[in-house]
């Protein structure tokens, strides 16, 4: 199985992070987005939404079956190679405590990525903001803590909509956050319940692995981004 990727997607790292836990095989194809390489003509027949990550699974009748959305793709590989540590199907109430939180995520989580975006495109790129950004982080500060005293009940919850295990709402949760240390965002003092959550998270190895380009790149990321009247 092939996933394409690229390492700076929070989707993508949250694909690669559930493969290498779960042990699944599979060969890491990058994408640089910065390069345009998502809308090259051999990649939009692979995902026609030009974006990342995606996979492409040859089957045992040879057949290749391409996918798209992060989400989907680690419930399929779940059922795919019968796999289930970090989406149990043996409990219904959890697996749908998995499922309303990814499918929350959505409008909700992924807006860190939008800000931060905006913030990186438009200090080095020059591109105008998608967004308002300073709204934009309001937003996101709400967001932040509707996790920290909802998903995480106040510290109650070990992990993200449940006091059992970690879940693939863990790893997308985390990918996606994380990437919020480009803004220099204060989780200790803002949002504590999230922040001893993000400090569990971040000892997982398979996250330190997934995770390494972009702690590398984030330095440098926070110097060229654009200074919101926050």
């Amino acid at each position: 199985m092939k996933i394409f990727i690229d390492w700076i997607s929070q989707p993508s790292r949250a694909v690669v992070t559930y493969c290498l836990i779960e042990n699944i095989p599979h060969e890491i194809i990058q994408v640089r987005v910065n390069a345009l390489e998502h809308r090259k003509p051999e990649y939009i027949q692979i995902n026609p939404s030009a974006k990342v990550p995606a996979i492409s699974d040859r089957l045992e009748n040879g057949e290749i079956f391409n996918l798209f959305e992060s989400h989907a793709i680690m419930r399929y590989l779940a059922d795919r190679y019968n796999k289930f540590k970090l989406y149990p199907k043996d409990n219904i109430q959890l697996r749908a405590l998995i499922n309303s939180y990814l499918d929350w995520h959505h409008n909700n989580t992924r807006k860190c990525g939008a800000y931060l975006f905006d913030l990186y495109s438009s200090g080095v790129l020059g591109i105008k903001p998608k967004n308002n950004i300073e709204t934009l982080y309001k937003e996101i500060e709400i967001i932040l803590k509707f996790i920290d005293q909802i998903w995480l009940q106040e510290g109650k919850n070990k992990f993200i909509g449940n006091n059992i295990q970690l879940t693939i709402a863990d790893i997308s949760c985390y990918c996606e956050v994380s990437q919020m240390i480009i803004d220099s965002y204060d989780f200790k003092n803002k949002t504590p319940n999230l922040y001893n959550w993000m400090k569990r998270i971040e000892q997982i190895p398979e996250i330190q692995q997934t995770h390494q380009i972009l702690f590398k790149l984030a330095p440098k990321m926070s110097q060229n981004k654009i200074k919101p009247n926050l």
